[in-house]
């Protein structure tokens, strides 16, 4: 019924070229470096630094930090757009647990970690490294630490790591971290790269342990602005679903309104297999009985 979870194209959307780009803009900044580049016309701000070199390592330190940032920041979108109505999230200690973290990332992925459905252990502790190292950078006055088990297991999973990606140094890295310098380019792309691998695997996670149809519903009366339940509100809902589900368009109307909320039909033997295919059959009558069910 899902492939791909609305907050995982998301996240996609914010993250799936950043390594493209940071080295894009690092190639450019070894160019000023080297005194080969040179402002073009259409820049309208004036540069006159007084340390072409060293305005360009700077940059350079800039460029990495905002990567980091970016990597996290996709994570905090990712993890709040799966919390928000219609939320992926099943458990309501696991929502009260989101609706406390607020704008803390740290703590929204320790809550998803909790409740069994963060990533395996190497790759929470990458991303609770980068976490951590992306408050350092840029909170003055923070000094996040690794716990010492998220440590040892970075330590001792070195060989694994360098191989995994393209021959990042845990040493290197954690000296960095600890010191609180800018990552790397090799560790910003690494931890990019991490970003995504966590993100696949909460995802797969949510999408195999969702009750599909409290998803549906939700995502149905989100889309139709059915918030308190009054009855104009359940009039208009009641008029769209007899003009979606009229028996002589459905079978073409009702598929793609599915699919623009993000459904649509999976292969045998992937999770909800069978059951587009069962809301998109649905009467409109059977659809409004359906809306209503546990709803105010």
């Amino acid at each position: 019924m899902i492939k791909t979870t609305r907050a995982r194209i998301q996240f996609k959307g914010m993250l799936g070229q950043a390594n493209h780009f940071l080295i894009t803009t690092l190639i450019g900044l070894n160019a000023v470096e080297n005194n080969t580049a040179k402002p073009g016309s259409s820049l309208s701000a004036s540069w006159n630094p007084r340390s072409v070199v060293a305005s360009a390592r700077r940059s350079r330190a800039f460029v990495l930090d905002m990567a980091l940032v970016r990597a996290v920041d996709a994570l905090d979108a990712y993890l709040s757009t799966a919390y928000r109505k219609p939320s992926l999230f099943e458990a309501a200690s696991l929502r009260s647990e989101m609706d406390k973290a607020g704008h803390s990332v740290a703590k929204k992925f320790r809550a998803v970690c909790r409740h069994d459905l963060g990533p395996e252990p190497l790759l929470a502790a990458l991303c609770r490294l980068a976490i951590d190292w992306r408050n350092r950078r840029v909170h003055s006055l923070a000094d996040n630490e690794l716990t010492a088990d998220d440590r040892m297991l970075i330590e001792k999973s070195g060989t694994y790591i360098a191989a995994e990606y393209r021959g990042l140094s845990v040493a290197t890295m954690l000296d960095n971290f600890g010191g609180s310098k800018e990552p790397t380019l090799k560790e910003a792309a690494g931890l990019i790269n991490v970003m995504h691998h966590v993100v696949r695997e909460i995802d797969a996670k949510l999408v195999a342990q969702v009750d599909m149809d409290r998803l549906v519903r939700e995502s149905i009366l989100v889309e139709m602005c059915v918030t308190t339940g009054t009855q104009a509100q359940w009039k208009k809902a009641k008029e769209r679903c007899s003009k979606l589900w009229d028996a002589g368009e459905k079978n073409k109307k009702v598929p793609r309104y599915l699919e623009s909320l993000g459904f649509s039909s999976v292969a045998p033997g992937e999770s909800h297999h069978g059951m587009f295919e069962i809301f998109a059959q649905r009467t409109a009558g059977e659809t409004m009985q359906f809306l209503q069910e546990n709803t105010v």
